[in-house]
């Protein structure tokens, strides 16, 4: 979810349910890396991120915020972890 106010309203970018990348593993003893990258921000402009855990009963759990300002110069990316 991404915000440009750290309390704003946030929008959903990307689900499970609309993203096979970010679908669940279930009940695995295996750690899974998820990853997203959003392409559609500004540069100097900060955006605020939230992650939606959803668990095999269907419970959210919200993590963050977190937040980012790109900085990107001609083709060059910038990935932030």
């Amino acid at each position: 979810m991404r915000s440009n106010d750290q309390n704003g309203n946030y929008q959903q970018l990307a689900s499970y349910e609309n993203n096979p990348e970010l679908e669940g593993q279930f009940n695995s003893n295996t750690q899974t890396k998820y990853k997203f990258t959003d392409e559609t921000v500004t540069n100097d402009v900060t955006y605020w991120y939230k992650l939606v855990g959803v668990d095999v009963n269907g419970v959210h759990t919200e993590h963050g915020p977190m937040s980012a300002t790109p900085h990107a110069v001609g083709n060059e990316v910038t990935t932030i972890n």
